[in-house]
């Protein structure tokens, strides 16, 4: 995965990864090499009230803490930044995709629809993400939802809402995926 990542992925390019749970594919390998390539990369950060994630620079010595109420790991460091400072950060980018979203995904139906663990972190966030990004035309966003291959199915396989995020690519343990 962390191979097919880096093929696909402009070392220049903002990376918005995450810390996977137990289960989850591993980005983790592909985010240490990105910052080997002098890649920035951020991690999301859970707000204490509502459902836009916050984001933090990361690199591989970042100090790491246990959220205090949800199974995962966030940087400890400083406080969260709003999304806009993904958007900011690759607008300085000279890479055809300024910005990639990794995006933890449980389930992924062949048409890009996301299931996710349930909170709704994810759909709130790129909601507010492509809403940001509508005032900066010059900085592109994907979003690739990382899965296991197992775990992509036909549509209809799982219910779908209108405010669940859709995804173009998937990473799979067997490389990028077109949707």
């Amino acid at each position: 995965m962390a191979e097919s990542l880096e093929r696909h992925i402009h070392p220049a390019t903002v990376v918005a990864g995450y810390v996977p749970m137990q289960g989850e594919p591993n980005v983790l390998p592909f985010l240490k090499r990105h910052t080997l390539r002098s890649g920035p990369v951020y991690l999301p950060v859970i707000p204490p009230t509502g459902h836009i994630l916050g984001w933090a620079p990361w690199h591989p010595q970042s100090p790491m803490r246990r959220h205090p109420k949800l199974p995962i790991y966030e940087p400890a460091h400083g406080s969260p930044l709003p999304s806009g400072v993904l958007v900011d950060h690759a607008s300085t980018s000279q890479c055809p995709t300024s910005l990639v979203l990794l995006v933890p995904t449980l389930a992924l139906d062949t048409a890009g629809a996301r299931l996710g663990q349930g909170g709704g972190y994810y759909d709130a966030t790129t909601a507010k993400l492509f809403e940001i990004l509508q005032e900066h035309p010059k900085v592109s966003c994907e979003l690739i939802a990382v899965v296991h291959f197992g775990e992509l199915m036909e549509p209809g396989s799982f219910p779908v809402e209108s405010h669940d995020l859709r995804a173009a690519r998937a990473v799979t343990e067997y490389g990028v995926i077109d949707l």
